[in-house]
């Protein structure tokens, strides 16, 4: 049956009702996956977003944990810097100790050296003196005493006529060659017999 002035029938225009409805009914369903994927989309984005403020929160932290680190690491390199400085400080003064030590030994031993050449020429001088002016004393104190033994013996010989010795003088001439030293009187005690025996034979004579 065909309706007036439409050209088509009531079946054909079902058809095309239920075609549109189905063509309305899949664009719904697209427009609701649309919709779903839209929330979708949106509920990833602010994923995304909360995720990417997670991110640059993350990079803050390590940015300012690498600032630190560095800065650490600059002030344990300048701890370290100022360690080795003063462990060469004090071994500079330990050097420059020693150095002094060292100075002050060289200048004591230069002393005591000077010392010992003074005390060694001073040693051969004395010794040199001693040696000479020995002699020379020594050389007098035998001239003299040989001049008196002598002097003695003359008056000796003179006082026999008369039959009389002075026996202070002989007494006298013994306590005056007595009176040296024994070590310088060794050459000399040996007339002391003859001079006993002189004043022997006087008394006999």
């Amino acid at each position: 049956m065909r309706t007036v002035g439409l050209g088509k029938t009531s079946k054909q225009w079902r058809r095309e009702v239920r075609r549109e409805k189905s063509k309305v009914v899949e664009g719904e369903k697209k427009l609701q996956d649309a919709q779903t994927q839209e929330v979708a989309l949106r509920k990833s984005l602010l994923e995304n977003q909360d995720e990417k403020e997670k991110l640059r929160a993350r990079v803050t932290v390590l940015e300012k944990s690498l600032r630190h680190y560095r800065s650490r690491n600059s002030v344990v390199e300048l701890k370290a810097s100022l360690n080795r400085i003063e462990g060469l400080e004090k071994k500079i003064v330990e050097l420059e100790t020693v150095l002094q030590n060292s100075e002050t030994r060289v200048e004591i031993l230069e002393i005591e050296e000077s010392r010992f050449g003074n005390l060694c020429i001073g040693r051969k001088q004395i010794e040199d003196n001693r040696f000479d002016n020995p002699c020379i004393g020594r050389e007098q104190i035998e001239e003299n005493r040989f001049d008196n033994l002598c002097i003695g013996r003359e008056q000796i010989e003179d006082n026999r006529s008369a039959e009389k010795i002075g026996t202070t003088n002989l007494f006298s001439l013994n306590s005056y060659l007595l009176e040296v030293p024994v070590e310088e009187d060794r050459n000399y005690k040996s007339l002391l017999p003859e001079l006993s025996s002189s004043q022997s034979s006087s008394g006999v004579g």
